[in-house]
């Protein structure tokens, strides 16, 4: 399989938790998980799979909720996290490390969940539009498929930002980002600054896709696009809103 560069490989480890800690507690991923059981219409039972399942906090929610769920990650430090989380809650994850392009399943799943932009680090176009063909084929007919991310829309809307987050870990993360219309990525230079002071820097890459070029992948890999949304309670995607969260179903 192609190998993802040192930047994209090591962007999910302990920093990315220590970074990202107050986005992914329970506070958000709650009222999420009560989303992905309306937007997939999930019935009592349902097999799912949390593609990009990073540390778990969905795969786990839902688990808790009593759906059959596979986790499916490619970081190390992110699935010891989630085995780590669900032990917590007295549950027993079905978690696989592998790669989203090429998913090492042979039966059906009635759901498949991709949340929290994790579509667009891979090399190429045609990386993604593999990861979405391999959605279909996991998917039973008329299965469904939801993915969530950051706002493409807004972010074409800006040439070049800056932004700052401190989490309760008490990391600090300086971002300095620039949008490449000509090729759709979103490069950001970042810095996070730990407790004690360290800095460290990392540069990062993003394929952002504008929500035209998203139906066109899902029709191509015989997925039909349901809607997009802007929000957990289905409201209109607009330019201003933060998140774009859309939903298809696989063709008979």
């Amino acid at each position: 399989m192609p190998a993802q560069g040192p930047a994209q490989r090591d962007r999910f480890d302990e920093l990315y938790l220590a970074t990202y800690a107050d986005l992914i507690g329970d506070r958000y991923t709650v009222p999420e998980v009560e989303a992905i059981e309306r937007l997939l219409e999930l019935r009592p039972g349902s097999t799912l799979l949390d593609l990009a399942c990073g540390q778990g906090r969905h795969l786990i929610q839902l688990g808790i909720h009593g759906y059959s769920v596979v986790g499916l990650d490619r970081s190390d430090v992110l699935m010891r996290q989630a085995y780590k989380d669900a032990r917590v809650r007295g549950l027993d994850v079905n978690l696989v490390q592998g790669d989203m392009r090429a998913l090492p399943f042979d039966r059906a799943f009635d759901g498949v969940v991709n949340w929290f932009t994790a579509l667009g680090y891979l090399e190429s176009d045609a990386e993604d539009q593999k990861v979405l063909h391999d959605v279909a084929a996991v998917l039973r007919p008329g299965g469904r498929f939801v993915m969530e991310m950051a706002n493409p829309i807004q972010t074409y809307q800006k040439q070049a930002w800056e932004d700052s987050e401190i989490a309760s870990t008490g990391y600090t993360m300086l971002n300095r980002s620039r949008m490449d219309y000509e090729t759709g990525y979103q490069h950001t230079s970042r810095v996070i600054i730990t407790p004690d002071g360290e800095r460290i820097e990392r540069e990062l890459k993003v394929r952002v896709y504008l929500p035209h070029e998203l139906s066109r992948m899902l029709a191509s890999a015989g997925l039909e696009r349901l809607d997009y949304f802007g929000g957990l309670h289905g409201e209109p995607l607009t330019p201003e809103s933060g998140r774009l969260i859309l939903t298809a179903r696989r063709r008979d």
